[in-house]
């Protein structure tokens, strides 16, 4: 992972208006200017932007809209359906000493062609969307006047079910250097097991873009991780240097070696995720040149038969598939997302995982090092006739260039992945077999790692045909990778099994794994009963499966078919917006790393009794629990902690025995909600819970009614302790009907048109229900439900906000209304699917309410929410 040192960042403001020289440089080596924040933007449908010299300077871009880079333009109301090309342009200035300097223009990535033109002139072109590229532009900078830059971004290309995002999703960054500077580094780890101590080889690429040849100097130390999730303290390792003769225009790498021991030496493992930092910098005649940091964990990743070993202990986990994707960023998710993101998953049991489809983001690579996490990394390569499948493919050996050159550092990724689910298309039908071209491919791309860049790590492709009939070890590249991931949607247990009798002597590993949709409605939305009897297969009959994958964790934007008509393809264990669906409840004890833990009372003593059962050698997960604790605590009726403790646990290994422990001080339970226990792990992720329900929880309130012909709606506020809710309609008759939902709110339908009910919703945990809410009044007629508000996301100077749709529905009308000075916004007319962007607004709190407009006529409004908008 490449984390240049950047002391001498300046914000574009500060050189327009000061135009001064970056502090730091003399000491770093480097200076950046963030050429982040507001662009020109206009769609390009008919490609007529170069030939009309959109990119030139002299081109009024005035009249164009505003959009933030980095960015998906596809978040923004009036580019939420367009796929095609389009231009972002915007002006800088040269901060002073920069011209005719060694200057580069980086992107972090562009999906998914991208034309770069500075000044009128193009200084480059990429095809990719999720890895970085730069170009030199020291000698066309302006001194006497801005610089205009352009981009032509085309999004048409897409692979897989996943949204094609389009825009400069990542930052723009223009960097001085000297002419000497560091390229990368690459550390690389050997671990003897036996004696605890480690080599690291800390390869450093350097170039000289100077006219003179120089005699310089690299030096590099290591050191403890003082700002991970996970600290440790060690003492910095001895300087290590090496002195070289660098020609001008030359480019080469030298290595230097050292070794970890005693107290500089920790392991890097996903339940204790300690993580060093390398320090290296080059001079000329003792003035230094550059400086870089690296961040990087010893770990040994390896395949012994059909076990895959981290630091050769034999794990068995499991994980889900992750699509980067948000209706309100688009595939430019910000670091406060991803680490809620990535908390999520690990809190979950993701812990092994092909994760994503396409190289995934740095900012979340940074934060599954810190927290932990075993990840194999794939390039976007899907599906049948992929047009990238073919031997030496010169663009897909640059996605893997880019992708390892930038990631190769971080220790959670484990291997590396060079297509998913490749078949051909036979008279119209995509058969899921392999062509010759197809395996020559794949081996080629696996050859170019292992010889060009990368041999430590596992190396697969993805299949969903290697246990087919026609696939045999000779046709297909199953037989060259180290692992074997294979997509189940049928029969599991067979298909696994026919994969393991062709290739007896490889570990394989699920890497998609469910049923069909689980659906869109949170509250019924489960996995299918057939799924079950596959996971206790997995775990009791086939020992070579290293773990299995959901597809998948979220719900994602898609226009593959058979999306529902929000665009959202509700696979996902989450929706969208992050809300967890019932299906939820039913993995958490499949993902947990032990295979029971309960806390229950022990009498009337005041004391509890904690019982945890370690998971068998041959379960999934199976591995080996490193410095985990038992948080437990006595809840108040409104979930806050009467009491807390913790309890340090030791090594626990599968096949372990019970172990049970006595909590003494308790206390009383009168009137106490529940007592908890949390297994946690060192990163402080609670990973399982186990829950004594000692009373009932509050009642809830209903929050809103609405009646429409043959429907109710009934909104409530979830209380704390709640596993579920009874909802309840009674006719003047007496006559119930009740539901039983986990999520805010429940429809009823098929109701007699007219009638009147009475509402009253009960909450419900293992100690019983609570009394019934207040009761509302509603009658089964009216104008049409309002759609239902799922979430609304602060902004910049805004929100979007996400709505459920039918398919009558036409168009939505937004109101917003500013709580300082009561002036009302209406956005009529929305024909957006599933998400809306309300932007321009002043900091403060709003209200706002929707309602939708379809085949049957005009709904209702739906009830107001307010949202806090900041700058």
């Amino acid at each position: 992972m490449k984390r240049f040192t950047k002391t001498a960042i300046l914000m574009l403001f500060l050189c327009q208006t000061a135009g001064i020289c970056l502090a730091g440089f003399a000491d770093t080596g480097q200076a950046e200017l963030s050429l982040n924040g507001e662009w020109h933007f206009k769609t390009d449908p008919e490609k007529s932007a170069e030939s009309e010299k959109w990119h030139k300077p002299e081109f009024d871009a005035g009249s164009w809209d505003k959009l933030s880079v980095p960015g998906s333009w596809d978040t923004y109301n009036d580019y939420a359906q367009y796929v095609g090309q389009a231009v972002y342009r915007r002006s800088f200035k040269t901060p002073e000493g920069w011209s005719n300097a060694n200057v580069r223009l980086k992107f972090g990535a562009v999906y998914q062609k991208a034309s770069v033109y500075l000044n009128g002139r193009c200084i480059g072109r990429h095809t990719g969307g999720y890895t970085p590229f730069d170009f030199p532009v020291g000698n066309i900078l302006e001194t006497e006047k801005d610089n205009v830059l352009a981009v032509i971004a085309d999004n048409t290309y897409n692979r897989g079910a996943w949204w094609n995002w389009g825009g400069i999703s990542r930052d723009v960054t223009l960097i001085r250097n000297n002419p000497v500077r560091i390229k990368r580094q690459q550390i690389q780890t050997d671990i003897d097991l036996d004696s605890n101590t480690a080599e690291a080889d800390v390869s450093i690429t350097v170039t000289n873009e100077g006219l003179k040849d120089k005699q310089v100097k690299i030096s590099s130390s290591i050191r403890s991780d003082q700002t991970a999730v996970l600290k440790w303290e060690s003492s910095k390792t001895a300087v290590k240097t090496k002195t070289f003769e660098l020609k001008a225009y030359q480019t080469k790498t030298e290595t230097l070696k050292f070794k970890l021991s005693g107290e500089n030496f920790k392991l890097w493992h996903f339940d204790t995720p300690y993580l060093y930092i390398c320090e290296s910098e080059i001079a000329d005649k003792n003035k230094i040149c550059h400086t870089a940091t690296d961040r990087f964990g010893v770990r040994k990743i390896e395949t012994k038969g059909t076990k895959i070993l981290l630091n050769g202990e034999h794990i068995r986990a499991n994980g889900f598939n992750r699509i980067c994707d948000h209706r309100t960023w688009g595939s430019t998710e910000p670091d406060e997302f991803v680490k809620k993101e990535a908390d999520l998953l690990k809190s979950n049991g993701c812990v092994l995982a092909r994760l994503s489809h396409v190289p995934i983001s740095e900012n979340m690579l940074d934060y599954l090092d810190q927290i932990g996490m075993l990840i194999i990394e794939e390039i976007p390569v899907w599906g049948s006739e992929d047009p990238q499948v073919y031997e030496d493919n010169p663009i897909t050996r640059a996605w893997l260039r880019e992708m390892i050159y930038r990631d190769y550092n971080h220790p959670s990724i484990i291997g590396w992945s060079v297509a998913n689910e490749l078949g051909i298309v036979v008279d119209g039908r995509w058969e899921k077999r392999f062509a010759s071209h197809q395996f020559a491919y794949v081996r080629s791309m696996l050859d170019y790692i292992r010889d060009e860049l990368d041999s430590t790590r596992l190396l697969t492709y993805v299949s969903n045909s290697v246990f087919r009939d026609i696939a045999t070890r000779e046709n297909d590249p199953a037989s060259i990778c180290d692992v074997i991931n294979v997509n189940c949607y049928g029969n599991a247990s067979e298909q696994v099994a026919e994969v393991h009798r062709k290739w007896p002597d490889k570990p394989v590993l699920v890497s998609e794994f469910g049923k069909g949709q689980i659906g869109l409605n949170l509250n019924d939305s489960v996995l299918k009963d057939k799924l079950f009897p596959f996971m206790e297969d997995f775990r009791n009959k086939h020992d070579y499966v290293a773990g299995w994958s959901w597809w998948s964790f979220n719900d994602y934007r898609s226009r593959y078919r058979g999306t529902p008509v929000s665009q959202n393809r509700a696979w996902g264990f989450y929706n969208v917006w992050r809300q967890p669906k019932r299906a939820l409840e039913q993995i958490k004890p499949q993902h947990s790393p032990v295979d029971k833990l309960e806390i229950r009372p022990s009498g009337n003593s005041g004391k509890a009794v904690i019982t945890l059962e370690p998971r068998d050698k041959v379960d999934i997960p199976s591995f080996t629990l490193h410095d985990y604790k038992l948080h437990w605590s006595k809840r108040e009726m409104d979930g806050s902690k009467a009491k807390d403790g913790r309890i340090e646990l030791p090594e626990i290994k599968p096949g372990s025995k019970t172990l049970t422990f006595t909590v003494d001080s308790i206390g009383s339970l009168e009137d106490m909600l529940s007592i908890n226990a949390a297994l946690k792990t060192a990163t402080g992720h609670t990973v399982f819970e186990a829950v004594h329900s000692v009373n009932p929880p509050e009642a809830p309130e209903i929050a809103n009614v609405f009646g429409a012909k043959g429907k109710v709606r009934v909104e409530f506020t979830p209380v704390p302790g709640a596993e579920s809710y009874e909802v309840m309609l009674i006719d003047q008759q007496g006559n119930a009907k009740t539901k039983n939902p986990t999520s805010w709110f429940c429809d009823f339908t098929q109701l007699k048109e007219g009638k009147t009910f009475s509402a009253a919703v009960k909450s419900i945990n293992a100690a019983g229900s609570s009394e019934g809410s207040k009761e509302r009044m509603v009658r089964a007629s009216g104008p049409l439900l309002p759609p239902v508000i799922w979430k609304a996301v602060s902004i910049p100077n805004g929100f979007m906000v996400g709505y459920g749709v039918t398919e009558d529905d036409k168009t939505f009308t937004l109101e917003v209304t500013n709580l300082q000075d009561n002036s009302r916004t209406v956005m009529d007319g929305l024909q957006l699917k599933g998400a809306a962007a309300v932007r321009n607004l002043d900091a403060g709190r709003y209200r706002y309410r929707l309602r939708r407009d379809n085949n049957n006529g005009l709904s209702q409004w739906s009830a107001p929410r307010e949202i806090e908008v900041c700058k």
